[in-house]
């Protein structure tokens, strides 16, 4: 990467689904009341700043170099059991989709050594407190299953900033509100160097989390309907045979980028991540 990269940025955002979650006609958006943590900091309202492709450059740097495996969009830094880097203790088949600006997988409920439950659950609350170490700003659960019961921020010291705060909300894939709520997210991490990552996760990281994430790569790297879903179907771990995903196949098709997400060549480049 380039040697005039700036200053670190401060905070992150994730994505997670699961693989007998396909919710076509989940369109809620859950909100509820903030994890009751001394020293919360405010919520700093969601909306970009200026264009500067600058910023995107130092993010990019900052967590490929933290996150060096995950050199395409394929490679996993935590397993489907949720081991692999301890840092990161809480999710499931963790993925870069835009280097230091969007990741994908699930949690991990099922294989959790600190407390199981069924895997139709949101982040358990260690996946809450590593994502926010780990400088994340965002995290976003794909299915609305429990999510009432979830803490909606967490507070901590990151590796890089004192009392960084991340943000869980309930958002869905299937519908265009859903769609444009995280790529909003994205365009301000892009934006803004001071907001962090967003996490995208459902409850395996196979479906909804892969469906989104195909969309964010149609709109921001240029993928064609044929290649997304191809990354789409990769991505499953091969669970993605039943007759039902064709309806997300056709989406992903469907697909039309957004004028208004639309950004430049040097940002493009700098955060899409090899297919």
């Amino acid at each position: 990467m380039r040697g005039w990269i700036l200053a670190l940025l401060s905070t992150t955002t994730l994505v997670a689904c699961g693989t007998n979650g396909y919710q076509p006609n989940d369109s809620r958006t859950a909100v509820g009341a903030e994890n009751p943590q001394a020293g919360a900091a405010p919520i700093a309202p969601d909306t970009p700043s200026a264009p500067d492709s600058e910023s995107a450059l130092a993010l990019v740097e900052q967590y490929q170099k933290r996150y060096s495996k995950l050199d395409d969009t394929h490679t996993k830094l935590v397993d489907n059991r949720g081991e692999g880097d301890q840092r990161l203790y809480g999710v499931r088949n963790f993925r870069a989709v835009l280097n230091g600006v969007v990741y994908r997988g699930g949690a991990n409920n099922v294989y959790n050594k600190y407390g199981k439950r069924d895997n139709r659950n949101p982040l358990p609350n260690v996946g809450l407190e590593n994502l926010c170490k780990e400088g994340f700003s965002n995290a976003v659960y794909l299915y609305s299953t429990n999510f009432d019961k979830a803490p909606k921020s967490w507070s901590c010291d990151s590796f890089h900033a004192k009392n960084a705060k991340l943000t869980y909300a309930q958002t869905s894939p299937y519908n265009e509100a859903g769609i444009k709520s995280m790529f909003t997210k994205i365009m301000t991490t892009i934006k803004n160097p001071k907001v962090g990552p967003t996490y995208l996760h459902c409850w395996n990281g196979w479906h909804a989390s892969g469906l989104i994430s195909a969309l964010i790569l149609r709109q921001f790297c240029n993928y064609t309907g044929d290649q997304a879903v191809a990354y789409w179907d990769l991505n499953t771990d091969g669970a993605n045979t039943d007759p039902a995903f064709k309806k997300i196949r056709q989406q992903i098709r469907d697909f039309k980028a957004y004028p208004e997400f639309k950004i430049d060549a040097a940002t493009q480049a700098a955060i899409c991540a090899q297919p």
